[in-house]
């Protein structure tokens, strides 16, 4: 069989076609800038090329005696910062590849441009064809499509190579590893549901099925022939409706003008600049259009054939579900488990999974952390909400138990032979105050109880430094001293400490609470990074002067911790604070050095702490009528001293924190790169 190149395997399609040439006994040659972003059975499989694409001689060099180049690499984003960059990977980038294929006299090459080049109609009634033309652009992204689009055909028509074009529509479907546009509109929906629509729709095309009618251009297509690969036409009200049935969510019933999103995006875009996600530009291009499309030559000449968008969504929805419980990333590891002799080994209770630390600590007892510590070897007894919940695959060590903290029944059997438990699940802000007590107090409660009954010798339980309320000016917390906790959440998880201290003082198990700060570490959820994002913006928003003390605490300190009260003899029921850095930094200092470690100019907006006690009390009010309002919740609080230093939880277990400044910042870095 022939030797074929392909560009973009790091990415979605890339990725799908390439396994497809595979398994069809192709010699598939990837050109790659770097590897380590390869599927690992790509590596093992493919023969892999680390390539400069801004260098046309080794890339040449790379295509010599190949049959065919399939051109897919391009950035696939909605951003509309770093215009040069985003052209650059489109247009920049396509020149030299093309260049370089011609000179390796590459017979043929298969271009995987974009329904974008194409266009939107107005009249849902008129599908676009392959001779459609777009007249505007609302990105980067589309601008760099639309720019390259126009070389290739004069690049085709002055050199003579052979250059077919295909334009893949809203691709969806299983293997996606860094969230393509499609698919986070999808998760975003899959979240909470939608209330508004408006006008206009898009076309569904199914991922496996785009890498066939690519794969077939090559093989059955015209020279220099042109092919959609479209889907289900859904305007977007239908699709809104799809996702609802699909992932169990509200539909929308608002039904929003175009004219009111221009002028929301507007103000949006004058206040955040080029950092705002919806430009005036896309609603004009998108809203009240339809992107639909006339796959019919390519089903007439290439054998394309297309799957219903239910079809299509139902394979994506595992991976979406998993991104948001934050377990994707550990999918990495399937079945790679090192060596594990678990006889004669205690047994450890674990809820919160899945969830960011719980997900982190798992992830931990399997194989350690950076330095091998920490690895558990005995089973691991996992407490699931919901047997509907995505998880990732787990070692045999790992035994899953579905139930909920607040029905012990489903887990107190599961709680016999275990040594320890570590009780990470719980509510976090915004939850009703029902709701909260319910889990964080009352769950805590019958976890605690249950594990007394079946003779459980060490509880262990994340709290919160909302148990501490806020300090003075300047002055740390002093733990376990002058508690004053912060609303009905810092008062939920005060009284499960009370409890546990209650049951520790009288002799029945021992225990301690890790209280800790904001959350920062490896894989955040999307609501953090909506704040790193923060950074990329002309300015920076500061709730209060940007003096006041924050402290972090980093999931891979609180692991430290957490397995060393778990080492401890001394638990005696008291609550510790986990602080992760030396030192807390102000607020300032703290968004400074994020600043400087992303590359990003500092320009920091303070809001009066005036706004934020009116923040405060607002949110107050709105909680007692029912309403909870994050946003809300975290500029109230966002001037107040929060900090306190490592001192006690040392004394008491050894506690000392480890992770820097440039850990964290390239943790961002890397999550922001992959969001």
């Amino acid at each position: 069989m022939g030797r074929i190149a392909l560009t973009g395997a790091t990415g979605f399609l890339g990725s799908k076609t390439a396994d497809l040439l595979k398994a069809r006994g192709f010699q598939v040659l990837l050109l790659v800038r770097n590897k380590k972003r390869l599927h690992p059975q790509l590596v093992e499989s493919c023969q892999v090329v680390e390539v400069d694409f801004g260098d046309s001689s080794s890339l040449m060099q790379a295509l010599a005696g190949v049959e065919c180049l399939f051109h897919i690499a391009a950035a696939n984003t909605t951003q509309q910062t770093d215009r040069d960059k985003i052209i650059a990977s489109t247009l920049g980038l396509t020149q030299c590849v093309l260049q370089a294929a011609n000179e390796a006299r590459v017979p043929k090459v298969v271009y995987v441009s974009s329904v974008v080049a194409l266009g939107r109609s107005k009249d849902p009634n008129i599908l676009l064809d392959e001779d459609a033309v777009n007249e505007g652009f609302e990105s980067p992204y589309v601008e760099g499509k639309l720019i390259a689009e126009q070389w290739v055909k004069e690049f085709a028509t002055s050199s003579g190579l052979d250059i077919r074009h295909v334009y893949p529509s809203w691709v969806v479907g299983a293997g996606d590893p860094y969230l393509t546009p499609p698919h986070k509109f999808i998760m975003d929906f899959s979240a909470a549901g939608q209330k508004i629509y408006f006008d206009g729709g898009v076309s569904i095309a199914n991922a496996d099925c785009v890498a066939e009618g690519i794969v077939a251009a090559w093989q059955k297509g015209e020279p220099n022939g042109k092919y959609v690969l479209g889907g289900d036409n859904l305007t977007f009200k239908e699709l809104y409706d799809l996702l609802g049935d699909e992932f169990g969510k509200p539909k929308p019933s608002i039904k929003v003008p175009k004219w009111f999103l221009k002028m929301a995006s507007t103000i949006g875009k004058a206040v955040l600049g080029q950092a705002f996600p919806i430009s005036p530009k896309y609603v004009e291009s998108v809203i009240g259009r339809y992107s639909w499309y006339d796959s019919g030559k390519a089903e007439r000449v290439l054998g394309y054939q297309m799957t219903p968008a239910r079809e299509t969504i139902k394979l994506a929805k595992p991976e979406l579900l998993a991104r948001q419980n934050g377990t994707y990333w550990m999918q990495a590891n399937k079945g790679a488990w090192p060596a594990n002799n678990r006889e004669n080994k205690k047994a450890i209770f674990v809820t919160g999974f899945p969830g960011w630390l719980g997900n982190r600590f798992i992830d931990t007892c399997i194989f350690g952390n950076a330095d091998g510590d920490y690895k558990f070897e005995g089973e691991i007894r996992l407490l699931v909400r919901g047997e509907a919940t995505p998880l990732p695959l787990l070692p045999p060590n790992c035994r899953v138990i579905y139930g909920d903290v607040t029905q012990p029944e489903t887990y107190k059997a599961a709680l016999a032979g275990c040594e320890t438990v570590f009780h990470f699940a719980g509510l976090l802000h915004g939850q009703s105050p029902e709701a909260l007590y319910a889990v964080n107090t009352e769950g805590t409660k019958l976890m605690l109880d249950a594990a007394i009954e079946q003779k459980v010798s060490k509880f262990i339980f994340i709290s919160t430094d909302s148990v501490g309320g806020y300090t003075k000016a300047g002055k740390p917390f002093s733990d376990g001293a002058g508690d004053r906790p912060y609303k009905h959440y810092g008062k939920s998880k005060a009284r499960a400490e009370a409890y546990l201290a209650e049951k520790v003082g009288s002799g029945q198990i021992a225990g301690a609470s890790l209280r800790s700060f904001w959350f920062f570490g490896p894989h955040p959820a999307d609501r953090n990074l909506s704040f790193f994002r923060m950074f990329s913006w002309p300015f920076q928003l500061v709730f209060g002067d940007g003096k006041n003390l924050r402290a972090i605490s980093h999931v891979d300190d609180l692991i430290q911790a957490f397995w060393k009260a778990e080492a401890s003899n001394r638990l005696d029921g008291g609550s510790y604070y986990i602080p992760s850095l030396g030192s807390s930094y102000s607020v300032d200092g703290l968004f400074k050095a994020l600043s400087d470690g992303l590359g990003q100019k500092a320009n920091r907006v303070h809001i009066s702490k005036i706004l934020c006690r009116i923040f405060e009390h607002t949110e107050t009010l709105l909680s007692k009528l029912g309403i909870q309002n994050q946003t809300l919740l975290a500029a109230g609080k966002f001037d107040r001293d929060i900090t306190a230093s490592a001192g006690e939880a040392n004394k008491a277990f050894g506690y000392k924190p480890s992770v820097e400044m440039r850990q964290i910042v390239a943790e961002i870095k890397t999550a922001l790169d992959n969001s």
